[in-house]
């Protein structure tokens, strides 16, 4: 009985905050969830999600998206327990591997996110974000070279350039080449007025 209090307590709640058009027991409330999550309504999308587990545990959009919420939410340990268990039950997501990834970073767990962003930037060796992640990655754990090798790669990219040189310049500092990271720095500020 107490679970069914909850369910409906939870599904009121959500039904409050506007995110819920439909029970979650539908399909479509996972589709919704979807919608609220790229609106930034992340606690909404949350809320509908875990309804929508409750009555369909084997919904593996659902348990994705969850685990996607709980990530944007600043759960990031939870979001990694979340997309494990997640890969445990046999899921399969294209982007699994970059927001598990995400989340062990976000975590404070590099070492974690680079077993995870690796495969995800061999699947997709042009992505800069995956360039940037991995990047990032490595930085925290003082693997310069291989931070600044992606970052320069990543800078390739026109729309990921200005991140890619300030997570450059960071790494250069990092290690200790303040003349380098001025350098970098310099390079964007020229090219940002021209």
């Amino acid at each position: 009985m107490q679970g069914k209090t909850i369910l409906t307590l939870t599904l009121c709640a959500a039904i409050a905050a506007g995110c819920a058009t439909q029970t979650a027991d539908s399909p479509a409330a996972t589709e919704t969830a979807w919608r609220a999550m790229r609106d930034g309504q992340f606690e909404n999308a949350l809320t509908l999600l875990e309804s929508r587990l409750l009555l369909a545990p084997r919904d593996g959009r659902a348990a994705f998206l969850r685990a996607v919420a709980l990530d944007r939410m600043g759960r990031s340990n939870a979001a990694a327990d979340a997309f494990a268990a997640y890969a445990r039950a046999g899921g399969r997501q294209p982007e699994l591997d970059f927001e598990w990834g995400m989340s062990l970073l976000h975590a404070g767990r590099p070492t974690e996110a680079a077993q995870r962003l690796r495969p995800y930037l061999d699947a997709n060796p042009t992505s800069a974000r995956a360039m940037l992640a991995l990047g990032q990655a490595q930085l925290a754990l003082s693997r310069f070279d291989d931070a600044e090798r992606l970052f320069r790669a990543a800078a390739a990219d026109p729309a990921a350039r200005a991140p890619a040189l300030l997570r450059l310049a960071a790494s250069q500092s990092g290690r200790g080449d303040n003349d380098a990271a001025r350098v970098t720095l310099d390079s964007l500020s020229r090219k940002d007025r021209s």
